[in-house]
């Protein structure tokens, strides 16, 4: 390896050739770096004027490598200094086109640069002699590629410049063509600023003031060793372009370097998709998390380093190789970055089935800012690439991931559920993994996504969506502004894409809206309640909205109502449509179009029961023998309630009790007594069948929002219970089912309070919910009623239509009740037996022991 210090002019005197490899990626300088060598320029002409003497200006290193087939030439490849030597020439061609006006016509200096650009005649005629030689040698008509130039660029970059150097018209779309541009405007400013005398000096400065220090290494050297040890510390190239040089010096000889270029990577070089910047660092930081599973990049992790560490390992292992160099390794490599940039590309076009895939985890970022969905889209590329999948199944599969990230948000209303990742990332790593092998791998991804045991949240049921929808009015009222904007978004979003469904099954044929969400989004508002009421839960049901150009006011009556809904640019929305059908619009109207609006929410985001082998409701099964509980479950609750006192560095716990509500710290169990210290410091006993529930005082805040207090309860119930027959008894096969589906539950508390959540578990004294992420403490004692909003399915046994009551049989459940008032299908008028419907259940202290609510007819 030698290395000495020349002058550009040197680097160019018209017998040497520069040539990019194929691996060194293309033109990339921008204004910043023409910029700062245009004033390194201006400042050595102006001592050259005044007769400074000049210090050796050092710009850099160039390395190079000679070429080893026959030449008359002498041929080098560039490893380093690409982007400095183009430049070089762009200005050279710059000064030359100038120098070519007529008001240069004595100065010489177009034929002295003509010497910097092109090679001598002498070289060309020895090069082409020698090429028909070898040519005819071979007896074949095949030419080696010639060039004239004493820089030879690859791809479009050498279109560009050649054009350049011969004086045609350039590529508009090519930095060259911007680097040329810039260098022109700014040399021409300055002679017309300076005098046009300094051209010659300006051409001085640079070919004869500018030095670099040159390596040329030998031809049994290792470029990738010394492009690594150049290019190791202060990165200067990108992490693609590390890859890219790796890759291509890893190839044995040039004629298969350039069967791999033209085959695998051509594109990445030349297609104008790659140019946009960072696309190509996010494609391959997508292809790493695709192959190896779900990664955190932001922790400093070069994705070149994990490409050449843990990629290639893996690969290793699946290929059966050691030698990283062996072709078939390398072949492989190049196979697969060509396959995943090909579905990246299409996935990044909203247009093609996979761009709306990966169109909805954008949109839900619009909409939620802080949402956490980094790795869907390398599971989107995983899913394409990595599974055998068909259409039909590939499409279950995303239907799966799309709906169980978007029914994350309406839990408990509609918010921004930023733990959506941790089981869709715990999925991905499984089935990279291989832990996942089932044949039918929709079933398995929605049985995933659905297990309670698994980390992180499980897949929200219909009947928990129906409850979030109906929360959404109680948010809208008590939330501040900054906090409805992602509500009142998502629900454009759902109203949105629901237009889109109905505008598909118009006519499947043309692009369902003709806009994206985002332009939609702008165009179209979502206004507020067409009908007004005090209830907020009806106010701002699903079914009470739809897109306006304008806020009604509520002195308009309902005719003039839907003349506004279809003005423009609203008159073409099948959903403003079909309300103008109706001739009034009262609660009655608003649950029926609510249903038909859910039905087309859970068409496009369908529940996990779907992509079963079979749709089987889920229905519980009363076992023949009773569940008994253990005798330690009292002192279980006991545990669980000083565990509550020991949260966060010993928080004092919240108990809500008939008479109101008490905050005890330090707290001791004794004898059914809760001993503990007020926060008035003075110390306190709670007899506990005086307690309803209890929480962490941390948590209270957040947990009593959601607390409501029915009227009627609360005027009937005002006492614990005197003896056994006024207890509520909730059977443990209900709350364990409910348990295991991780499906909604309401019990109700004998003052009147509605607590809303989960059930994380339950004993003979107590139900553990979880509400609004916290832990609640329910005494089982204090409860008045217990709904549970678990699909059931049966049939109808008898029914009397003049009471409006009768009975259903489901399975091995005992009757349930059913009074037609708690129907909640609008278009049933009367039940009759032998109908199908689906319902929850309902247990009450009162009436007839399990009764169902919330029951519809079931479809055919």
């Amino acid at each position: 390896m030698a290395k000495d210090i020349q002058r550009v002019a040197d680097l160019f005197d018209g017998k040497k050739q520069y040539r990019t490899p194929l691996y060194q990626r293309s033109y990339v300088w921008q204004e910043t770096n023409w910029k700062a060598l245009w004033e390194d320029i201006k400042k050595i002409q102006r001592q050259l004027e005044i007769g400074e003497k000049v210090k050796e200006h050092f710009t850099g290193t160039i390395v190079t490598q000679p070429d080893e087939n026959e030449s008359a030439l002498d041929k080098y490849e560039i490893i380093d200094g690409q982007q400095r030597l183009a430049t070089f020439q762009v200005v050279f061609c710059v000064i030359r086109d100038i120098a070519a006006l007529p008001e240069y016509a004595d100065s010489g200096l177009e034929s002295k640069i003509k010497e910097i650009i092109e090679l001598h005649e002498y070289d060309i005629d020895r090069e082409k002699s020698r090429i028909a030689r070898v040519s005819e040698h071979a007896n074949n008509n095949a030419e080696e590629e010639f060039s004239p130039y004493s820089l030879v660029l690859k791809g479009r970059d050498k279109d560009t410049f050649e054009s350049l150097v011969e004086c045609k018209e350039q590529d508009p779309n090519n930095i060259i063509t911007d680097a040329y541009i810039y260098f022109s405007k700014e040399i021409k400013a300055y002679l017309k600023r300076e005098g046009l005398s300094k051209l010659q000096s300006l051409m001085d400065a640079l070919a004869y003031n500018f030095h670099v220090v040159q390596v040329r290494i030998e031809p049994n050297d290792d470029p990738q060793q010394i492009f690594g040890s150049i290019n190791g510390t202060g990165r200067i190239l990108d992490e693609f372009d590390l890859l890219r040089n790796d890759l291509f010096l890893r190839v044995e000889n040039k004629e298969n370097q350039e069967d791999l270029y033209e085959r695998y990577w051509y594109g990445f070089d030349e297609d104008k998709f790659w140019t946009k910047e960072g696309r190509l660092d996010e494609f391959l930081r997508f292809f790493l998390t695709a192959k190896l599973g779900p990664m955190d990049f932001r922790k400093k992790r070069l994705f070149h380093d994990v490409y050449k560490g843990q990629y290639h390992a893996k690969l290793q292992t699946s290929l059966e190789i050691e030698n990283q160099n062996d072709p078939k390794f390398v072949k492989t490599e190049f196979e697969e970055l060509d396959k995943y940039a090909q579905t990246y590309q299409e996935m990044e076009d909203p247009t093609t089935d996979i761009g709306r895939r990966r169109q909805f985890y954008k949109d839900l970022n619009l909409i939620f800012e802080d949402l956490d969905l980094k790795n869907l889209p390398p599971f989107i590329l995983y899913v394409k690439n990595d599974l055998d999948l068909d259409d039909n199944e590939r499409d279950q599969v995303h239907k799966i991931l799309e709906s169980y990230t978007l029914r994350c948000q309406l839990r408990h209303g509609i918010s921004e559920d930023k733990t959506t990742y941790i089981k869709i990332d715990n999925l991905f790593a499984e089935i990279v993994a291989g832990k996942i092998k089932e044949p039918r791998i929709a079933e398995a991804f929605a049985a995933y996504l659905s297990d309670t045991n698994k980390a992180g949240r499980s897949w929200l049921g219909n009947q928990a969506v129906l409850h979030s929808f109906r929360r959404v009015g109680d948010q809208m009222d008590s939330l501040s502004r900054s906090l409805r904007r992602p509500i009142w978004d998502m629900l454009r979003y759902i109203f949105y894409r629901i237009e889109c469904l109905k505008r598909e099954k118009t006519d499947p044929y043309t692009k369902p809206v003709g806009l994206s969400f985002k332009d939609f989004f702008s165009q179209h508002d979502l206004i507020k309640p067409l009908h007004r009421s005090r209830d907020s839960q009806t106010a701002y049901s699903i079914g009470n909205l739809t897109f306006g150009k304008q806020h009604l006011s509520v002195h308009l009556s309902f005719a003039d109502k839907k003349d506004i809904l279809l003005q423009k640019p609203n008159s073409n929305l099948i959903l403003n449509k079909e309300i103008a059908e109706y001739s009034e619009w009262r609660d009655s109207q608003i649950r029926e179009r609510e249903k038909r609006l859910l039905k087309c929410l859970y068409e496009i985001w369908p529940s996990a029961e779907n992509f079963s082998p079979k749709k089987v409701v889920r229905q519980s099964v009363k076992p023949t023998v009773q569940m008994t509980v253990n005798e330690t479950s009292k002192a279980k609750t006991e545990r669980r309630l000083v565990a509550i006192a020991r949260l966060d560095e010993y928080q004092s716990v919240r108990f809500v009790m008939y008479t109101g509500e008490e905050e005890l710290s330090e707290i001791e169990i004794l004898k059914k007594k809760i001993i503990g210290i007020h926060n008035e410091n003075n110390k306190r006993t709670l007899e506990d069948q005086n307690i309803l529930f209890a929480c962490s005082a941390l948590a209270w805040p957040e947990v009593e929002p959601y607390v409501e207090i029915l009227d009627y309860v609360r005027r009937e119930h005002l006492r614990p219970i005197q003896n056994q027959s006024e207890e509520l008894n909730i059977e443990d096969w209900l709350l364990e089912s409910a348990q295991n589906a991780q499906v909604l539950v309401v019990p109700v508390t004998r003052w009147g309070h509605i607590l809303e959540g989960t059930i994380e578990d339950f004993d003979e004294a107590a139900i553990y919910m979880q509400i609004r992420e916290h832990t609640v403490v329910v005494y089982r004692q204090g409860l008045y009623e217990f709904a549970v909003q678990e699909l059931h399915q049966g049939i109808v046994t008898e029914f009397y239509e003049d009471r409006g009551y009768g009975f259903i049989q489901s399975g091995n459940l005992p009757r349930v009740f059913v009074h037609i008032s708690e129907v909640s299908d609008p278009t049933i008028e009367f039940l009759q037996s032998e109908q199908a419907v689906e319902f929850d259940l309902n247990q009450t202290t009162k009436g007839e022991g399990l009764s169902a609510i919330n029951v519809e007819l079931v479809e055919d």
